[in-house]
């Protein structure tokens, strides 16, 4: 502070600590710990371990058939125009390939997929659990339609505990004044 001051100081001006040197650094320890909560993932993924993978042009069906929009790379639940939180309510992929229906010069129904991932960003959606359970029925639509087995946060979570997992994140980032889906949180991310 007292480099600033001089600094200050020849310029015409004071410089005044906001805070002490103390509380400064537990506010830098909050903040830290926030830093984990701002990218948190729920995660639901389907996958074909057995079995044969599933097709590129069956998967694209049963995602098309929910509804979600296709952009080359990824399937997009939009979310409302105007409305609080991300342009995209939860997106489903594959990690099967980078880029699962853009592959250059190969159709999509020769493609195999090992796996597809339902996921939503926590701090950027506004209602993190109601979006959860639309991504989880679509998940189970998918398994429906292409079988395969529903694995959480990939294996290391089963559903109650992504569920409280969601719930922690939401209190987490709530008493930091950074409300899933809010601009402030959006802003945080």
């Amino acid at each position: 502070l007292d480099a600033m001051g001089a600094a200050a100081h020849a310029l015409g001006g004071t410089a005044v600590a906001r805070s002490t040197a103390k509380e400064a650094q537990r506010r830098t320890r909050e903040i830290e710990a926030l830093n984990r909560w701002w990218t948190v993932e729920a995660e639901i993924n389907l996958f074909q371990r057995d079995a044969e993978p599933f097709r590129g042009d069956a998967v694209w069906d049963v995602l098309s058939s929910l509804g979600l929009r296709g952009d080359g790379d990824a399937f997009h639940w939009d979310n409302e125009e105007g409305a609080p939180g991300d342009a995209s309510l939860f997106v489903a992929r594959t990690w099967s390939y980078s880029g699962p229906f853009s592959i250059p010069n190969e159709p999509v129904a020769e493609l195999r997929l090992s796996n597809v991932r339902f996921e939503l960003t926590i701090p950027c959606t506004h209602d993190p659990e109601a979006v959860f359970d639309a991504a989880l029925r679509a998940a189970r639509y998918a398994q429906k339609r292409l079988g395969g087995e529903i694995v959480f946060d990939a294996g290391h979570l089963d559903e109650a505990g992504t569920r409280a997992r969601i719930r922690t994140a939401i209190e987490t980032l709530t008493r930091a004044g950074l409300t899933p889906g809010s601009p402030a949180a959006m802003a945080a991310g």
